[in-house]
């Protein structure tokens, strides 16, 4: 035996001991005294016994029973009020809604609640998700929420509505030239659990998805929409994936008749395609400044100038683009970076009007077709009607509203409460 092993155990019998001394009537003194043992070398072994002993006896909680079934009912409701602004909850949020109702308690029920500052720890907020999963779902909090919870400060927004206060009134703009600009995607994706999706946003990479079993090689379209503050609707670009605009050939009364993109969709839209994911890069935003402009013409008769609101996303930003709508008259205003879904009327109500239709349209095509293939051709039929039901005058005007840029108004925007969270 070597001489580590043997102090080891001279000092574990020395120690035995002692608490036999203790335990016989001694003081904790005189037992290290009789075991010849360092008084400071057994007070923090008697203390360690000591608390072991008592830790050992202590009933253990049980988080599931923290709180009553009412006050977890209140929880809920205060999580569902949250969640129908859209966004994806995360557990911050639902240890923030907690920590409301326990502080909403009273003196003698909030001391019986055993979390440290009124908080509940992970342990609690995982066993109530998993309660209550029929009613909420929590996801991955987004990386660019922390970004937009700071973007929407009130110095940011009343400095943005400053700037835009600013040039509405040097240049003497009125609501028909107030324009708002922004691209949005359509697709027939569902989620794993086999339900519609229901929700205009989602985080990337929370939710599974894959495409609905009715359709057939249908990809995501995109749809860069302008609209007015006076209520009216400019011309709409959609962008299908593909080398090039698609035919068909149809029988109508017997006659075969070759069919489009464009004879799918609604009057007087513009319609391009790109061979990538659907999506708006830079050469179709230039067409698409090149046509605005023209759309424009009437609005800007005698020097008048035409105030254009979008976001700075990176294909809408390049001096080619600002070149085309300088020369025609028209002022590009960038709204601050990461507030676009506080500050953009299209965000704020039209594109979740229509995704809520289209989404509500595609679960009743569904019901309806047995054993066939829908293609892009009717896809984009079936986006038809959302965008009609959604694009309308008092749609826009609700979200012109919204976003305090018309009528001018920027306590609509400060007095909400900020949809992110911060974690």
């Amino acid at each position: 035996m070597s001489k580590q092993l043997r102090r080891e155990k001279r000092a574990k019998r020395r120690i035995h001991e002692a608490f036999n001394a203790v335990i016989a009537g001694s003081s904790r003194r005189d037992g290290a005294k009789i075991a010849r043992l360092p008084v400071s070398t057994f007070q923090y072994q008697f203390q360690k016994h000591i608390t072991s002993e008592s830790m050992s006896q202590k009933p253990k909680f049980d988080a599931r029973n923290a709180l009553t079934e009412k006050e977890e009912t209140s929880i809920v409701e205060l999580v569902k009020r949250y969640a129908s602004q859209a966004r994806p909850l995360t557990r911050s949020d639902v240890a923030d809604a907690v920590e409301i109702i326990v502080k909403h308690m009273t003196p003698e029920r909030r001391e019986k609640v055993p979390f440290i500052a009124d908080r509940p720890g992970k342990k609690f907020i995982r066993n109530f998700e998993t309660r209550h999963q029929s009613v909420i779902k929590i996801g991955k909090a987004s990386r660019q929420d922390a970004l937009r919870y700071r973007a929407t400060n009130a110095q940011n927004l009343t400095t943005h509505f400053a700037e835009l206060e600013s040039i509405i009134k040097t240049f003497h703009i009125d609501s028909s030239r107030i324009c708002n600009i922004d691209e949005t995607g359509y697709s027939p994706n569902r989620d794993a659990s086999g339900r519609m999706r229901t929700k205009p946003y989602c985080t990337k990479g929370v939710v599974s998805q894959y495409r609905a079993a009715f359709f057939k090689n249908v990809h995501r379209v995109t749809l860069l929409p302008a609209i007015f503050a006076c209520g009216s609707v400019g011309t709409p670009t959609f962008v299908v994936q593909g080398a090039s605009v698609a035919y068909r050939v149809i029988n109508v009364d017997g006659a075969e008749l070759l069919e489009s993109f464009a004879d799918c969709l609604p009057p007087h839209v513009n319609i391009t395609t790109r061979r990538e994911l659907a999506g708006v890069d830079k050469f179709i935003f230039e067409r698409w400044a090149k046509a605005f402009v023209q759309y424009c013409l009437p609005l800007r008769a005698n020097a008048r100038k035409v105030l254009l609101v979008y976001d700075g996303y990176r294909s809408h930003m390049g001096l080619k683009i600002f070149e085309i709508v300088r020369e025609g008259n028209i002022i590009a205003y960038a709204l601050p970076a990461h507030t676009s879904g506080t500050t953009q009327p299209l965000d704020l109500h039209v594109f979740r009007s229509s995704k809520e239709n289209l989404n509500t349209k595609i679960a009743q095509t569904g019901m309806h077709v047995v054993n066939m293939e829908l293609d892009t051709f009717d896809f984009l039929r079936l986006i038809t009607a959302p965008y009609a039901t959604s694009f309308t005058r008092d749609n826009v005007l609700k979200s012109f509203a919204a976003s305090g840029i018309s009528p001018f108004n920027p306590l609509a925007v400060l007095n909400v409460p900020r949809p992110f969270s911060e974690a």
